[in-house]
C-alpha cells in the first residue's frame, strides 16, 4: 500500500452557471482554501465517502478494464458537500489521479474525471473538473479551457446559505424552464465579466456578477434565507452578490474592493 496522499482543490464559479451546460461560457476560480485529501488505507475510516468511492472504483474498473482493487481510504476534506463548491469534483479528480498512478494508466484525466462526475450530477459541464485541475481562475467553454486569468480586480469572499441542494435537481429545473432567453443574459454577464477582468475594471466586474445574479433569480433558484444573506452582505459594503453553484442553497459569493481576513485574492 502506498503513502502517497492525493489532495485536490474545490471551486466557485464566478458566472455562467446553467448556461455552462447548454455550450455557452462560465469563468471559475480555484478555492484553495477548499480541499479534499484522499490517502489509501488498511480500513475504511471514511464511512461518508465510502458509497461514491466504491461507485467511482466500479467506473474506473470498467472504463479501463481492470479489476476492481476495492482500494479504501482515509478522506478528510474541508468541502461541503451539495453545496457547490465541488466536492464531486475534487473527489473524482483524486480518484483519477490515485488510479493512474497504481493500476491503469489513464490517457486523459480530465475526461475520465468527467464520467466519474456524471455519476453524481447526470451530464456534467465539465466546469468543476477543469477548476479541480487548474491553478489559475480559467474561462472554460464546451469542454475545454479557452483562457486563463493570473489576475482578477477585487476581493472575494464565499458564505453559507446553510441550505443544500440537489446539483442534478437543479440543472433540470433550467431545462424544464426552458428560458434561452436567460442563457443568453447570462452569456452577455460572461463576456462583461471577461472584459472587466482584462481591463482591471470592478464596476464593470460588479454589474456582470449582478446580472447573473438575475438570472438565478429568474431561474427561481435563490431562496428566502438567501435572499436575506444577500442583504446582509450588501450592507456591510459588498459591490455584488450572487450564487455560486447551482443554486437553491449552498454558497454565495461576494465581490469587495477592499482586503479583510475572510477575503481572497487573484493577483
Amino acid at each position: 500500500m502506498t503513502n502517497t496522499v492525493y489532495e485536490t482543490h474545490g471551486k466557485c464559479i464566478l458566472l455562467g452557471e446553467h448556461s455552462v451546460v447548454r455550450g455557452y461560457p462560465a469563468i471559475v476560480l480555484p478555492l484553495y482554501t477548499k480541499t479534499i485529501t484522499l490517502k489509501p488505507s488498511l480500513d475504511s475510516f471514511s464511512p461518508d465517502f465510502s458509497a461514491p468511492i466504491e461507485k467511482c472504483l466500479q467506473e474506473l474498473s470498467r472504463l479501463t478494464n481492470q479489476k476492481n482493487p476495492e482500494q479504501t481510504f482515509l478522506v478528510e476534506s474541508n468541502i461541503p458537500v451539495r453545496a457547490g463548491l465541488g466536492s464531486s469534483a475534487a473527489l473524482s479528480v483524486a480518484l483519477t489521479r490515485w488510479w493512474n498512478d497504481h493500476i491503469s494508466p489513464i490517457e486523459n484525466i480530465f475526461e475520465t474525471a468527467l464520467r466519474l462526475e456524471n455519476i453524481f450530477h447526470g451530464r456534467s459541464s465539465g466546469l468543476d473538473i477543469a477548476a479541480s485541475l487548474a491553478e489559475n481562475p480559467i474561462y472554460f467553454q464546451k469542454g475545454k479551457i479557452q483562457e486563463s486569468f493570473s489576475q482578477i480586480p477585487g476581493f472575494f469572499s464565499i458564505h453559507d446559505s446553510l441550505e443544500r441542494s440537489s446539483t442534478k435537481e437543479c440543472v433540470q429545473k433550467v431545462e424544464q424552464l426552458g428560458r434561452t432567453d436567460l442563457d443568453e443574459a447570462m452569456n452577455r454577464a460572461v463576456s462583461l465579466a471577461a472584459s472587466a477582468i482584462n481591463e482591471k475594471n470592478t464596476t464593470l466586474l460588479a454589474k456582470s456578477l449582478e446580472q447573473a445574479y438575475e438570472c438565478f433569480s429568474s431561474w427561481g433558484l435563490v431562496t428566502e434565507n438567501m435572499t436575506k444573506l444577500r442583504a446582509d452582505i450588501l450592507k456591510k459594503g459588498a459591490l455584488a452578490v450572487k450564487p455560486t453553484g447551482s443554486g437553491a442553497g449552498g454558497f454565495l459569493l461576494a465581490y469587495w474592493d477592499e482586503q479583510n481576513e475572510d477575503r481572497f485574492s487573484f493577483h
